[in-house]
């Protein structure tokens, strides 16, 4: 029996081995933009790779009533601590492991977002992010502003985005907090106690490649702006746009995420097309280069990338002449 055709629609169907002749030929992983956020040599990884919410492989024998609690009240209450406290709790016991590293949440993130977990303690931010919440960001596909695929996150609002999105709302838009102290009146201490503060690591950021050396602390502009308002400050008194005084601030506080599909189990990190790369280095002149470079910038799923190749010409041009 033949195999069901998939990526199917009104005009045109592919065979599975289509698909991913289709996918070899005319799509590519571009790490460039991974570069551009936080980001760390993957040899780093190897020690936490091997320890975060990993299992050990004794086997506990602790009679404490606290443990004979039901599992699944124990899965209805990790889920809702944050990272460095569930992590802390791992740590208490053999069963509290059990407990920890038996949560398909916990279990997962340790598999796939180990870039994004150094990148949030690196970055003293993680008693302020939510199991539950990074694991929704796992699996959440598309990129809250433009719903397009988004391999990073946004760590103060723990936001979807994809690269060309990142500081584009106040959900991913950035602003010192030293500069919010300042305007309004309260210390540094006292606003760090009431929103998520990312420590910057010093590295290379952004679009433009800024070479940043020194340490900040930076949070969202939507927790500012609602800080803001519950003092009853004015806007026009706090310029946010011009804040951290440099454009690099949202990639600063950002780092790659992949996306894993619950349904399929695939793990996707965004797919780039060779034929609107082939489109941007053979236009006519700078200006209708410019217009193309945005396309070519958007990264795809497996999937979303087929319907991208339904549209795309130069894609189409590349596959048939392979």
């Amino acid at each position: 029996m033949d195999r069901e055709p998939e990526f199917v629609d009104d005009s045109e169907t592919f065979t599975a081995e289509q698909v991913e002749s289709i996918l070899h030929v005319t799509s590519y992983h571009r790490r460039q933009f991974e570069y551009r956020v936080i980001h760390f040599n993957p040899e780093q990884h190897d020690g936490i790779r091997t320890s975060i919410f990993k299992p050990f492989t004794s086997i506990s024998s602790c009679s404490s009533p606290l443990w004979k609690l039901p599992i699944e009240l124990w899965s209805s209450i990790l889920p809702l601590l944050d990272i460095s406290s569930v992590l802390q709790f791992s740590h208490v016991s053999l069963r509290a492991r059990e407990l920890v590293t038996g949560m398909k949440e916990c279990r997962d993130l340790g598999e796939h977002a180990i870039e994004c977990l150094c990148a949030i303690f690196r970055c003293s931010i993680a008693s302020r992010i939510g199991i539950a919440q990074l694991y929704n960001a796992l699996i959440t596909e598309n990129c809250a502003v433009c719903n397009k695929f988004g391999g990073f996150v946004y760590l103060p609002t723990v936001t979807r985005c994809c690269f060309l999105c990142l500081g584009g709302t106040s959900r991913s838009r950035t602003v010192s907090l030293i500069k919010l102290s300042r305007a309004m009146g309260i210390s540094v201490p006292q606003l760090r106690a009431g929103m998520p503060v990312v420590h910057s690591i010093p590295g290379v950021y952004g679009r433009h490649e800024e070479l940043l050396r020194l340490r900040e602390q930076l949070v969202s502009e939507e927790h500012a702006l609602a800080a803001l308002r519950e003092a009853g400050i004015k806007m026009a008194h706090f310029d946010l746009k011009t804040s951290p005084g440099h454009t690099a601030g949202s990639h600063m506080c950002s780092s790659s995420l992949p996306y894993l599909n619950l349904l399929s189990g695939d793990v996707e990190t965004g797919l780039f097309c060779r034929g609107c790369q082939n489109a941007v280095e053979s236009g006519r002149d700078f200006a209708q280069r410019m217009t193309l470079m945005r396309s070519r910038d958007w990264a795809y799923s497996k999937a979303g990338f087929i319907e991208h190749f339904r549209q795309c010409n130069k894609a189409r041009e590349l596959w048939a002449s392979s």
